[in-house]
């Protein structure tokens, strides 16, 4: 047997001894050793072969870490969180470089960058970068000064790790944050140039740089001081705007201005230093302000009359004749966000699902010439909350959204996390980014090692992949399931044939009926459904020994018989019906026990009739409900079983059999009681995973276990009884978590959630706990000279048993697999100027 000589580790070569690709003499070097090979080396490659074959692999120990599953999910289609601000900044005015478009919000990773909170996107290379180190928390608005510097406010309270209240600019030539005097002490929601180079703050704040200033203030670029306007308003600014004259024009949630009552809008008279109404203003809330060309203002927001005008959530005041008018019939939900395109035209955007009586989803477009609306293509499938135009006359929205196009395609949405450009020329919608848009719910290994992804993602690896997409482990590739599921996946299992089945809250599967459940015929390629399906959502789902199908969720039917959250389909008859006498409640996950037993857990009190709690266990022999002692104290959200047949069920729940438990426990199936897991975690079980040697990996929204720092993910060590985090974990930061765990052939760790960052790293919604890496350098024999004939032939001197005492190991690629034909493959494509798959 080969096996990997410790004492031997790979040595790495600097950057410039590995060519990027063959030169000529190289390259014929190269044919050369082929041709030798093809002439004289048919004993070595048949030696190679047979060892290959009659080889038991190896796995060797490293030190894993977390990383991207692969390179195409080491990125975002846009950003992991809203965004709720956009401009466009040119960093050096009349310099080379071209102007970017900067996003601010909530999120912390733009594409493949992690950010805090603020973004720069390039749209000439596609590529997004940071500012710094952003800020602490949230950026509501953006502008830019006459001084080519770039300006952020927010809730924030420190900027590029230096205290800035809630407002900072952005020196391009020094690459540093800055704060504007002492800022504000409360959310800068509205920032405005004026044409003197001053810049205009509104937002939930009553002091500015020291001073009072009730929600607005002017900073003044010749003595950087701040100064309020007037006596300021009565409530909160949400919306700011400059006129042609250089008035100031303020919306938001105030009824008074200056101390006049001006309803959630008023106009600064920069020449006189008065507030005053425009007409008799909203009767609602403004939040959005843009100038027409004409010198017109339009704002939007959330009110249906304008100067006693009855309009819908957008108007149009007219400079001339100082009167609020409709826009059309205006949109029926909120708009959030208004900017000017170059022909005149104006685009809105917001909540809402029609604009002009016409379909428009969230946002659309006003012709000025025709007055009329229009959509956007088919927009985008959530809120928009900011919008900017690029110089190439491109649309960029910015929002709450995860796709733009429909929600549901058979050839795949178009996947935009959180921010999207729309192409002016070709009428298409595009992101700003790639990779997986979406969480990632449920796993499931298929015979051939090929791994399957079910969750609420469009796009998977840069393909079309509709809530369900599998990765081929011999290619690294991600490919569709047919054309996917019309709504979310929650579990996936695979069959003893090799098929697979899908569970969720969906009505199609592959483009053809699946009401919430459906089967993947692995050799046609075809979704099929189970009957006329389930009347819920499916969560669950496990196979008997004899091969029938439990399926476990949200429903009270089963192809149209009576079962109540949880149903058998009958492989022999083809036909659903009740296990048992059906659950109370709702059943989250299932699992069979060895002797063909099913144990249920989830939210209900009853199983057959009889009391559980959260629990059930039901007797494949008797086919009666049991209860499993006097169950958990809360609902049960995953359940595993542990090598030596005990049970481990996770959820949010704190006690188990009477005994305190926090959110995690075994059942002993030898004594019939629940034990803890140490102190247990600090928030919710979500996911659980028995490793071979009796460990187990549990995952979900906690931050701690048994008290040890552990975010999201960690691992009990059944041989000393403790719990260990697996590195930093996944994020920490909110609500997010890891809803699904599952481990590879080789033995690397694969979670799935909601998360972006894992280990530091930016994995969005899947990420691995493994090993790195990196193929070894070509210089084999590590003599300093390369590519040469001697690098070829220690090699497979190597890969046939012969010692080398300065060669490195024979795991070219670090796979931790050895000897394999991919190590071979490797070797003789970075030979030949390739790279390290």
């Amino acid at each position: 047997m080969l096996t990997k000589n410790p004492a031997v580790l790979p040595i790495r070569k600097p950057n410039t001894l590995r060519s990027s690709a063959p030169t000529k003499a190289i390259g014929g070097l190269i044919k050369s050793i082929a041709s030798r090979a093809m002439r004289t080396s048919i004993a070595c490659i048949a030696l190679v072969a047979v060892s290959l074959a009659v080889a038991t692999s190896a796995s060797a120990q490293c030190d894993p870490q977390w990383q991207p599953f692969d390179p195409t999910t080491a990125s975002l289609p846009g950003t992991n969180n809203p965004v709720l601000a956009s401009t466009m900044w040119d960093p050096d005015g009349p310099g080379p470089q071209t102007p970017k478009l900067v996003v601010a919000g909530s999120f912390t990773v733009a594409s493949n960058v992690v950010v805090n909170h603020i973004a720069a996107f390039d749209p000439a290379t596609g590529e997004w970068a940071p500012l710094g180190t952003g800020m602490n928390n949230w950026v509501y608005a953006l502008a830019t000064l006459p001084s080519g510097e770039l300006v952020a406010g927010g809730s924030f309270t420190t900027a590029g790790g230096v205290a800035a209240n809630c407002i900072a600019r952005w020196n391009a030539a020094s690459g540093q944050w800055a704060p504007l005097g002492g800022g504000m002490n409360g959310d800068v929601r509205a920032l405005a140039t004026l044409p003197s180079g001053d810049l205009v703050a509104g937002g939930i704040f009553h002091v500015a740089g020291g001073v009072s200033a009730s929600k607005i203030a002017r900073w003044n670029a010749l003595t950087g001081q701040w100064a309020p306007l007037g006596t300021g308003l009565g409530d909160g600014v949400l919306a700011l705007t400059t006129l042609p004259d250089g008035d100031v024009v303020a919306g938001g949630f105030f009824g008074t201005a200056g101390g006049v009552r001006a309803n959630f809008i008023a106009r600064w008279n920069a020449a006189t230093g008065q507030w005053a109404p425009l007409g008799t203003g909203m009767n609602g809330e403004v939040y959005a302000l843009a100038t027409l060309p004409s010198g017109d203002l339009v704002a939007g927001g959330f009110f249906s009359i304008a100067g006693g005008v009855g309009v819908n959530r957008i108007a149009r005041w007219n400079a001339a004749t100082g009167q609020w008018a409709a826009l059309g019939t205006g949109m029926n939900g909120l708009v959030l966000a208004l900017t000017t395109l170059p022909n005149g035209d104006l685009s809105a955007g917001g909540g809402f699902t029609t604009a002009g009586g016409v379909a428009a989803n969230n946002i659309a477009r006003w012709n000025a010439a025709t007055g009329q609306w229009a959509p956007i293509g088919t927009g985008v499938n959530n809120t928009v909350h900011a919008l900017t135009t690029l110089p190439s006359g491109d649309l960029v929205a910015g929002g709450s959204f995860s796709g733009a196009g429909p929600v549901f395609s058979v050839t795949g949405a178009v996947a935009a996390s959180r921010v999207a450009r729309w192409n002016a020329t070709t009428g298409l919608w595009a992101p700003l980014g790639s990779g997986m848009n979406g969480l990632t719910r449920a796993f499931t290994t298929l015979p051939g090692g090929d791994l399957v992804a079910g969750g609420n993602f469009i796009r998977a690896g840069g393909v079309g992949a509709n809530r369900i997409a599998r990765w081929n482990a011999a290619n690294g590739q991600w490919a569709p399931l047919g054309t996917g599921m019309n709504g979310p996946v929650y579990d996936v299992i695979t069959l003893p044939s090799g098929d697979l089945v899908a569970g969720g809250s969906f009505t199609t599967a592959g483009g053809s009926g699946g009401n919430n459940i459906a089967r993947w015929n692995d050799v046609t390629g075809q979704w099929v459904p189970f009957g006329a399906g389930l009347n819920g959502a499916v969560h669950a789902l496990t196979t008997l020994p004899n091969g029938d199908l439990v399926a476990g969720g949200f429903f009270t039917s089963a192809g149209g018989v009576s079962a109540r959250y949880i149903a058998r389909w009958n492989a022999a008859t083809g036909q659903w019906g009740a296990l048992g006498t059906s659950i109370s409640g709702f059943v989250y996950d299932l699992v069979t026990l060895p002797n063909g037993d099913v144990v249920a857990g989830g939210s209900f009190t009853t199983a057959g009739g009889v009391a559980v709690n959260n629990i059930a266990r039901w007797n494949a022999a008797t086919g009666q409900w049991t209860p499993l002692d006097t169950g958990l104290n809360g609902t049960v959200s995953t359940l595993t079983t542990l090598p030596n047949g005990d049970l481990v069920a996770g959820g949010f729940f704190t006690s188990a059999g009477g005994v305190s438990a926090r959110y995690i426990a075994r059942w002993n199936a030898a004594t019939g009681q629940w034990a803890a897991f140490g102190t247990g975690m600090n928030n919710i079980v979500f996911t659980l995973s028995a490793l071979p040697s009796g460990d187990l990996l549990a995952a979900g929204l906690f931050t701690t276990a048994d008290g040890v720092a552990a975010n999201r993910v960690a691992r009990w060590n059944a041989a000393t009884g403790q719990w260990a985090p697996l590195g930093t974990g996944v994020d920490s930061a909110g609500d997010v978590g890891v809803y699904a765990l599952t481990t590879l052939p080789n033995g690397d760790l694969v979670a799935g959630g909601d998360f972006t960052t894992a280990g530091g790293v930016v994995a969005p919604f899947i990420a691995r706990w493994g090993c790195v890496r990196t193929c070894d350098d070509i210089d084999f024999n590590n003599n300093s000279v390369f590519p040469e004939d001697a690098d070829v032939i220690d090699f497979f001197n190597v890969l046939a048993g012969g010692e080398c005492a300065a060669c490195n190991d024979i795991d070219f690629n670090n796979n931790q697999v050895f000897p394999e034909d991919a190590d071979v493959i490797d070797f003789f494509n970075v030979l030949a100027g390739g790279t390290c798959p």
